[in-house]
């Protein structure tokens, strides 16, 4: 937890927790995200309503396949290579 607290991602979070808009949606994401594991693991008389998850407009119901590189204007006269791994860099 401690190496997730120094960075600059969670420092950032934190920043836009403290100034947040009521149109902050990932801010707004989050918080109900974790209501919603909330309401899921505890026994509770009362779950917390977790409206902007139940919305339905702005959904992706289909996945983009994006079209493949254009090599045409690409040195045909190179070859390039595969590696098993990251090479080293010296």
């Amino acid at each position: 937890m401690r190496e997730i607290v120094l960075t600059q991602s969670f420092s950032q979070f934190v920043d836009e927790r403290v100034v947040m808009s009521k149109l902050d949606l990932d801010v707004i994401f989050f918080d109900e995200s974790i209501d919603a594991k909330y309401n899921r693991y505890t026994f509770r008389l009362h779950s917390i309503d977790t409206p902007f998850l139940q919305q339905t407009h702005g959904k992706h119901f289909k996945t983009y396949v994006p079209p493949p590189p254009h090599t045409s204007d690409l040195d045909k006269t190179k070859e390039f290579g595969y590696f098993n791994r990251f090479p080293k860099l010296e």
